[in-house]
């Protein structure tokens, strides 16, 4: 299972716990692990709470961060804004 180190990134990049993100999201700090451990899939719900808990991020940001898993070490960090940091 591949992780997801572009949604890791982006919640280490906004300074967030686990824990934090997930009460942001308004899921639970355990599904949040699994999903960015890869031990789970981002469900369309997970995602949905995602795209309302950050509404600037386009929808070519989002996919970036939940389906591009295999991309290079170059890091990209996006802002809650939805710009490139």
């Amino acid at each position: 299972m591949s992780k997801l180190t572009a949604f890791k990134k982006f919640r280490q990049g906004l300074e967030l716990t686990q824990q934090e993100m997930a009460d942001k999201m308004g899921v639970k700090r355990v599904k949040l692990t699994k999903v960015e451990l890869g031990y789970q899939p981002p469900s369309i719900g997970f995602i949905k709470a995602f795209k309302t808990a950050f509404p600037l991020l386009t929808a070519e940001e989002i996919q970036r961060i939940f389906f591009e898993t295999n991309s290079s070490d170059a890091e990209t960090t996006l802002s809650p804004t939805g710009t490139d940091n």
